[in-house]
């Protein structure tokens, strides 16, 4: 009897999550959909003391969405949608799809990491158009490093 409870609690807390995925109430990162607009007021919140610290010393103004800005084609058009697409527990990682106003799907990997007891990003990687599912999959990874930031340390 116990089992099948447990059995049931599991479908029915599966459900919930695939309901919640399907409408959309995982897609937003709130951290990228600000800095893709160019607002920076929740890096204290979302990102790591160190990568912090290492934007100050390495983007205009100090600022993550200016390093963010750089990367982004005019051609894109504006920043419309972004999308959570998987995550990689094993690298750290997290891969979203944003949506632009001139159709272009660009892939982000998020690279994140514990700090104080919560996860924090530590860095990013891709600010590409989408290369198929196989491809995106190798910015999760880390086999590929496009515009990886801070760069990858050899």
């Amino acid at each position: 009897m116990r089992a099948i409870a447990i059995i049931t609690l599991l479908l029915i807390l599966g459900m919930a999550y695939f309901l919640r995925l399907a409408n959309g109430l995982f897609s937003d990162d709130p951290l990228l959909t600000a800095l893709l607009h160019g607002d920076d007021s929740l890096n204290a919140k979302y990102l790591s003391i160190d990568f912090q610290q290492y934007i100050s010393q390495h983007c205009p103004d100090g600022r993550a969405s200016a390093c963010i800005q750089s990367l982004v084609s005019p051609d894109w058009g504006k920043p419309v949608s972004v999308k959570f697409g998987i995550g990689s527990g094993s690298a750290k990682s997290e891969l979203y799809y944003s949506g632009w106003s001139n159709n272009q799907s660009i892939v982000i990997v998020l690279l994140f990491d514990e700090e104080n007891g919560r996860q924090v990003y530590t860095g990013w990687r891709g600010f590409v158009p989408s290369e198929g599912e196989n491809r995106d999959a190798e910015l999760l990874g880390g086999q590929r490093h496009d515009n990886e930031f801070p760069p990858v340390k050899n």
